[in-house]
Parts: C-alpha cells; structure tokens; sequence
C-alpha cells in the first residue's frame, strides 16, 4: 500500500484528464446530473466515476494532484480484495505483484476511473477465485461479486464487457447453479440487477443520442497488440504511449522502438521463460514438489477465460460501432491477468526446472518495477505539459500578441485561459478543427498534436506559408511566432 502512494504525481493535467475536472469542479451534485445529462463526451458514460471525483473534490480540491489521489483509495481497495485470493491461493505476495505492474502505475497517475475499474475487477477475481475453488458460492463470495460488477458497471460503460465474462466462466465452470438460497442472498442478486439494468437502460440512452469518446483511429488488430503491450508491462521499458500513438500514425521515425528493444525482449523473454517452467511443471509427472493442484487450474483457466473473452468482445463491438479501444478500455479484465500471471509464476517454482522459472520470475518482476518506476519519474513518460503552454501564451498575450490556441479547450481552461470568439491582440482564441485560415494571421500560435487538433492541416499550411518559427517546446506542444514583415523590420 505505501509503495502505490508515490504512484500519483503533480504533474500537468492533460486533455484526458480535464473533462473529470469539468465535473469536479461542479457547484452541487444536481449540476452534476445536469451535464451527464447534457455531456455527448465519453465522461457521460462513466456516470459513478465523475460522481465520484465531484464528491472527492469537495474534501481536496482540484489540483492536479487532488485529482488523482482518489485513485490511491482506489488501488487500496483494489489491494485489500486480493488479500483473500492471496491467501487461498497460497501466494501471499499476490497484492505486492499487483503493485509493481507498470500499467497500475500508469492507471495510477491519471485522473480516470481506471483505478476504480480495477477495485471492481479485484472485487470478482476474490468472488470469482473462492467460488472456482469451493465448486459453490458463500455469502462474502456473492457479495464481493455484486460491488465488483457495480464499480465497473458504474465506472463505465464498458465495465459490462468484463462482468459478462466473469458471468459466463461461472456459467461455463457450473458454480452459478449454487448461489446461497438464503434471503440476504437473493435481496443482494436483486438490487444488484436492478442497479445494472438501470446501468444498462442509461448507457443504451447515451448510445442512442451520439455520447461516445472521439474516434480518430479505425480498429484494427494494432488495438489488440497495444493491449497486449500495456497489459505484459512493456510500457514502462518501451516507447511512451504518446511516442507509440505518433509512430502507428506514421508522424514519427519508429526510431524509439529500435532504442527501447532490448528492454522489450529481456522482459518478454522473462515472461516466455515463465511460461516455459511452469508448462514444465504441469506436465511433469513425477517431481520432487506436488503439481499444481486441479482448483489452481481451474481458478487460472477462469483468468485467461475473463481476459480472452472480453478482448474478443471489445473487439467486435469496437469493429462494429468504430470505436478504438486501448488497454484502458479492458482494465476492469486487468486483475484476472495479474492473478493468471501470478498462478503462472507459482507453478514454475515446482518441477524440474524450478530453478530455471525462480530465476525468471524474480528478474520479471525486477524489470516490472523498473518499468513502473520509469513511468512514474521518466521524461519519457511525462503528460502533455499544458501547464508550460497555458503560462507562456497568457504570457504572451499580455505583450498585446495575438493568440491562437489549437489543443485541448477543457485543459486550457484548468489554467486560467479565457477564450475569445474572435483573434484580437491580448487575446487567445481557439483554433481547432479548422476549415479555412484565419483572415488574418496572428502573431502566436499554440500547437499541439495536429493529427487531432487540426486533420485539415489548415493551420500546418499557414504556418509553413508564413514561414512561423519554433520560438518554444514542451511535451506534446509547440509555440510558434510569425516572423516579422522585412518592411518593417530595422
């Protein structure tokens, strides 16, 4: 638990960050109801998320930091449910192996409702993994099952994708047949029904009038690859995520995947020599340690099951409505790959060949750390500095400059920057999305990712016709300024 606590940082706020501040920073909780209500973004489909951080906001205030503390509450809980597999499992360093994956950190430091996904998905792999073992339900057992599937349901709406799949491994395993008949049990099943259909009903509504995040990627097998990606850890030890969105654009040189190489295959090669031990050690049949025991596998072949099927779901409906998905999208799936990956692990400590997978096991989970650690403190890893950019054009614009901004409004409003309708000198007006230049130029531009801010390339033409100059840099932005006219140049 102390170990996540300096997961969180101060750092900028970004543009997938600043609608959650939008709501945090909301007067009362009707306001809130309002523009989920009113809001066409993705935010509005993680409804208890951004009721949450409302409510968080009103004890910490909205600074960058206070906004991603509550994913500390987040990740605690998220440890406490893993304690009871921990245990039952016989692997009391589950909860530990769970806090050094590069994508908890990662989760960790942004103000979404990732963290509260994963709280959900640790709440059903404690329910899941006591039931898979047992053959049959408890009351602590249904009960970690329905506070699981409520805090991804009400996280967002792709949390269902997670629950049907824990549904359907328990259907599949037989264990659903042996819910506790008793009456405490069958009210818990009732309200927890009854809270996700009216989940459902809300989502299907959102759905219907156009609510849904920006899709400026097509779907393609590259989204199931990048999940893979974060979900192994190799984030930490390869490229940025931003790095990586430029490369697979093809805006960047893919030069940075060359440098982070040997890092991707040392780990990837710890991961196969795992894999390899433990294989070894279930087909062993004669061995100085017990092979692992028939409810281990079970337990493990409901995580790869939860994980497989909700990649394949979100898959086909990314393919069918447009809509790319990244690990993020599948984080509520994340503890069961944990808890597989942990199971794994153990069984390469039995067998012949235990020396082989202890030692491969310790040196994944020295790179996984190592991993975390680069996203947290790593230049590689920074946010987009909106921060640096706010300052240097309000900055500017006090010098009677005028200013055009063309990157996040949300996050350009976090630091203070009020936006005029039309360009005028000492002030910033939005330029994103443009169709036409500007009728006159002006004197500052603020440009940040312009394969999202500006796909016409309207404002990229206009800075080379004018011939702008590079004047400052920060993560994620450039600034540029109009050269002066010769004619009235000294």
């Amino acid at each position: 638990m102390l170990l996540l606590v300096v997961a969180p940082s101060p750092e900028s706020i970004d543009m997938e960050e600043a609608p959650t501040w939008e709501y945090a920073k909301l007067a009362t909780f009707g306001d809130v109801i309002d523009e989920l209500a009113a809001d066409g973004r993705s935010e509005a489909q993680m409804p208890v998320a951004m009721m949450f951080h409302w409510a968080w906001a009103r004890v910490t205030g909205t600074s960058e930091y206070a906004l991603r503390l509550l994913n500390l509450v987040w990740a605690w809980a998220a440890l406490l449910a893993l304690i009871p597999v921990a245990r039952r499992l016989a692997m009391p360093w589950l909860p530990l192996f769970f806090a050094i994956q590069p994508f908890v950190w990662y989760a960790m430091d942004d103000a979404k409702p990732w963290m509260m996904q994963m709280a959900g998905g640790a709440l059903l792999v404690a329910g899941t993994a006591s039931a898979v073992k047992r053959s049959r339900f408890t009351f602590p057992n249904l009960a970690a099952l329905c506070a699981g599937s409520l805090l991804l349901a009400g996280g967002s709406m792709l949390g269902l994708i997670p629950t049907a799949s824990v549904l359907t491994g328990l259907i599949v395993q037989g264990i659903w047949r042996h819910l506790p008949g008793s009456w405490p049990g069958k009210l818990l099943l009732a309200v927890t029904a009854v809270i996700l259909g009216t989940l459902s009903f809300y989502y299907f509504m959102t759905v219907l009038r156009g609510t849904g995040a920006s899709r400026i990627w097509s779907v393609t097998p590259l989204n199931v690859l990048f999940v893979t990606y974060e979900f192994l850890g190799l984030q930490g030890l390869g490229p940025a995520r931003q790095t990586l969105r430029a490369i697979f654009k093809g805006l960047e040189s893919p030069a940075p995947i060359f440098y982070a190489l040997p890092g991707i295959l040392l780990l990837l090669a710890c991961h196969a020599g795992v894999m390899i031990a433990a294989f070894k050690s279930w087909l062993t049949r004669e061995c100085t340690t017990p092979r692992p025991s028939a409810e281990r596998l079970r337990v493990w072949a409901m995580c790869v099951g939860v994980c497989v099927q909700s990649a394949i779901l979100i898959y086909l409906i990314g393919t069918l409505i447009s809509l790319p998905f990244w690990g993020r999208h599948l984080v509520g799936a994340f503890p069961f790959f944990v808890t597989g990956l942990a199971l794994v692990v153990q069984f390469a400590h039995q067998g012949l060949w235990r020396r082989f997978g202890r030692a491969a096991s310790v040196l994944l989970c020295m790179l996984l750390f190592t991993g975390s650690l680069l996203i947290r403190f790593s230049p590689v890893h920074a946010k987009d500095d909106y921060r640096s950019a706010a300052a240097m054009a309000l900055r500017l614009a006090t010098e009677s400059k005028t200013v055009l901004w063309c990157a996040d409004h949300s996050a350009a409003n976090y630091y203070g920057i009020a936006f005029s309708p039309t360009p005028s000198p000492g002030q910033i007006s939005p330029a994103t999305n443009l169709e036409s230049p500007p009728a006159n130029l002006p004197d500052i531009i603020v440009l940040s990712k312009p394969d999202t801010f500006d796909p016409n390339r309207v404002l990229r033409q206009s800075i080379e016709r004018a011939h702008f100059r590079e004047i400052a840099t920060f993560q994620a932005f450039r600034i540029l300024a109009k050269k002066p006219d010769r004619a009235n140049s000294p």
